[in-house]
């Protein structure tokens, strides 16, 4: 996690999962249906957001049914 001024808005990042040093997931953030900023901007209307808050927005591809082999 890093803090807001870490964040390089308007420029894509990539996210990376792993589980036992094994990278299960890789995608960008311009992969994402609706960028980070218009996420918090959504969240900030229903519920103000602090310091310390943590936006969950979901997983990139890679997890249960389209694993290979299958895990779920």
């Amino acid at each position: 996690m890093v803090t807001a001024d870490e964040i390089p808005f308007g420029t894509s990042m990539t996210l990376v999962t792993r589980l036992n040093g094994q990278e299960m997931q890789r995608a960008t953030t311009e992969m994402m249906i609706h960028s980070i900023a218009r996420q918090i901007a959504y969240v900030s209307a229903i519920a103000p957001l602090q310091a310390g808050d943590v936006v969950v927005t979901g997983t990139p591809g890679g997890v249960g049914a389209r694993r290979q082999p299958r895990c779920g």
